[in-house]
């Protein structure tokens, strides 16, 4: 029938000016402060790729955390606020550092998600439909209580090894650095999530169920 949390989500085009970035989606939770924590932690790691093409970092985030909250840690890590390469897409924070653009985009994440290449991730949800699109993750857990180890690693085993738990900074940079560097591993993995999570069509096909049932024993 489909599975209803892939419902709504797509492949939209990747703008042409981002094309020549390598792209990675950063998703580091809802739950505050872990969610904060862990998206420094995300940027942190994500710095230290030794990548050849420029890095783009897309932040799909919900309410929390709040945007200065992000912009905050950003200039701390010597970010500067910079002019998005994009217009229209919902971004509302563009900030740069050699080599590397960020992207925040507030509500974003079912727009941009087709977008990436790999996922950064420290989050439940996201993490499954990004893997049903076809784009492996890298996750890192933390201390939680949202998004730790024991998690992580059961999430993993659902979800076929498509997404990769790593519990050190030089492991999680690694494993980046190999998913970008080998496309066919990126497709195989990529093809083990789709099949994992199924199509989208659950809501319609539930609600027909239901509602067949539902007149059924009515006219009984």
């Amino acid at each position: 029938p489909g599975n209803p949390m892939m419902d709504g989500l797509g492949l939209n085009p990747l703008p042409k000016s981002l094309r020549w970035f390598r792209r990675l989606i950063l998703l580091c939770g809802s739950r505050m402060p872990e969610a904060q924590v862990n998206f420094k932690r995300l940027v942190i790691a994500a710095q230290k790729l030794n990548c050849q093409d420029p890095l783009l970092i897309l932040v799909a985030v919900g309410s929390e955390p709040a945007l200065p909250q992000l912009e905050d840690i950003l200039k701390d890590l010597g970010f500067t606020r910079s002019i998005s390469p994009i217009e229209n897409f919902g971004v509302k924070g563009c900030w740069n550092k050699t080599g590397i653009m960020v992207l925040i985009g507030p509500g974003q994440f079912d727009a941009w998600a087709s977008w990436a290449e790999i996922g950064l991730s420290t989050a439940g949800t996201a993490t499954e439909q990004l893997v049903g699109l076809g784009i492996p993750v890298v996750s890192f857990p933390g201390r939680g209580p949202q998004f730790k180890r024991s998690f992580a690693i059961r999430q993993s085993r659902l979800l076929g090894g498509s997404a990769i738990p790593c519990f050190t900074e030089q492991q999680l940079v690694e494993w980046i650095h190999c998913l970008l560097s080998d496309q066919q591993l990126r497709r195989q993995l990529g093809n083990i999530g789709i099949s994992r999570m199924g199509m989208s069509g659950g809501s319609h096909a539930l609600a027909g169920l239901v509602l067949s049932k539902l007149i059924v024993d009515n006219s009984s």
